[in-house]
């Protein structure tokens, strides 16, 4: 009897001790959460429930600073090539369960993890609860949080006199998601170009106005500057500027008739136009060299209400001898999320 009573009491010691470490670790994980995957950004992470050691689950609220963090998280498109990084929790990549919610504090998404990749199936819900399902499984690829989409890139060519011109687009061709007319990898496009800006692609034969691709960025802009402008003045404010950028009436038009459905109907729109970092990102190479080579990429975040931030400074540009341009643009995936 005595030896039973010492077995079971043993086992209590041990079993308390057992919980008491589960509580510790527990105590230790609810501090310094740090989320690996956006830039060592601390989150104030919870844990919801416990379960076996090094899996839990946890969940996160975004408000304040973390709010711009949702749409980040709740990013679903699969692209090869344009992923980096797992899922990192205090250095560590995560087993585990991840609730987000709205400000609201409605579920966002649940998405579970295995050693910092996606695995199983995924949720994603809208602000009215309306839910998306995606499944991981053998999921490749970790958590996308800094993508964006460079949307209608076009390529306009003015030589001063008829010319056969190669347009390299000379970055990660796994970037790459449209194109058109078809882009050879190996040879870019070939093109007979007249001053009148009339293509022929000399791969097929037919008669071009421009060259189109869209792409995926790895990161998103970040605007330090740029303007605050009214939904309904956004028309006016676009002629302004893409004039003072080089752009013609046509190339002027076309950009118009594709951005000003996406931005007019907004209560504010946060307008920046990107110009070094948008080369650096996507290099274009063409032979031989534009005199001058107009890049105008347009990033553009839907606001509710105004916000002040710099003005960004614009300098005007000429065009002069064998011109090229090109528009493009991106819609920024923050701070507010629509499925």
């Amino acid at each position: 009897m005595v030896i039973v009573v010492v077995i079971l009491g043993c086992f209590g010691l041990l079993f308390s001790i057992f919980i008491l470490v589960l509580i510790i670790q527990a105590q230790q994980n609810k501090k310094n959460w740090t989320l690996g995957t956006i830039h060592e950004t601390s989150a104030n992470l919870k844990i919801k429930t416990i379960g076996l050691i090094n899996n839990y689950s946890y969940s996160i609220q975004f408000v304040g600073d973390n709010e711009q963090l949702l749409p980040q998280f709740m990013e679903k498109e699969l692209v090869a090539g344009i992923y980096s990084g797992l899922f990192f929790i205090n250095n560590q990549p995560a087993t585990a369960w991840l609730t987000g919610y709205y400000p609201n504090k409605k579920k966002a998404f649940v998405l579970r993890f295995l050693f910092g990749v996606k695995t199983g199936q995924g949720l994603f819900y809208d602000e009215k609860g309306i839910v998306t399902k995606i499944m991981y499984d053998d999921d490749k690829h970790p958590l996308n949080i800094n993508s964006m989409k460079c949307a209608k890139p076009v390529i306009y060519l003015y030589p001063t006199e008829k010319t056969e011109i190669s347009v390299k687009l000379d970055f990660n061709q796994n970037q790459l998601k449209h194109t058109y007319p078809k882009y050879n990898p190996e040879k870019g496009w070939n093109v007979i170009a007249e001053p009148n800006g009339n293509l022929k692609n000399v791969e097929n034969g037919k008669d071009y106005y421009a060259l189109f691709w869209e792409g995926q960025s790895q990161k998103q802009t970040e605007i330090k500057q740029g303007f605050v402008i009214k939904g309904e003045n956004t028309a006016e404010f676009l002629e302004e500027k893409l004039a003072i950028l080089g752009l013609n009436w046509r190339e002027s038009n076309e950009f118009m008739m594709y951005w000003l459905p996406q931005m007019e109907n907004n209560n504010y729109n946060l307008i920046h136009f990107s110009t070094e970092e948008y080369t650096n990102n996507f290099p274009v190479v063409i032979t031989p060299r534009p005199d001058n080579f107009i890049r105008v990429f347009m990033v553009f975040e839907p606001l509710e209400t105004a916000i002040e931030i710099p003005i960004q400074e614009l300098t005007p540009v000429e065009r002069g001898g064998f011109t090229a341009v090109e528009w493009g643009g991106a819609k920024q995936n923050k701070p507010k999320f629509g499925l």
